[in-house]
């Protein structure tokens, strides 16, 4: 007996045809089962959160850095608050700890942005 070999499409990859058509100024997303705006995507895995360039891994950093025997090594780190306004976070904490004494010191930001983030880390370490 011959095999019929199949067609196996994930419902991920109807649902990227689905809204592919609708930017291209097609009708298909008329009949889907709910009229949502953006349909939350599951299983893909990926981080789609971009990659930084120029970054430096925490294992590159000086092994001094690690023993914690000296004042003035900060970690910092930004915090992303729950609440969203339209499509948005709104409200991101800017932590800085010493990793000697574990001084903590925090800033409430309004944005994310680099050049903000920049000017509160320097506020702060001031």
């Amino acid at each position: 007996m011959k095999l019929e070999k199949t067609l196996n499409i994930s419902h991920e990859s109807i649902y990227v045809h689905v809204y592919a058509d609708k930017a291209k100024g097609g009708e298909l997303y008329k009949h889907l089962r709910c009229q949502k705006k953006r349909r939350k995507r599951y299983g893909s895995g990926k981080n789609r959160r971009g990659i930084i360039k120029n970054r430096v891994g925490i294992d590159k950093r000086p092994k001094v850095v690690d023993k914690r025997k000296r004042l003035g090594d900060w970690e910092g780190d930004t915090v992303v608050g729950r609440r969203i306004v339209r499509n948005r976070h709104k409200g991101f904490l800017i932590t800085l700890v010493d990793r000697k004494s574990r001084l903590t010191r925090m800033e409430k930001n309004d944005s994310k942005e680099a050049p903000e983030v920049s000017a509160k880390i320097i506020k702060l370490l001031e």
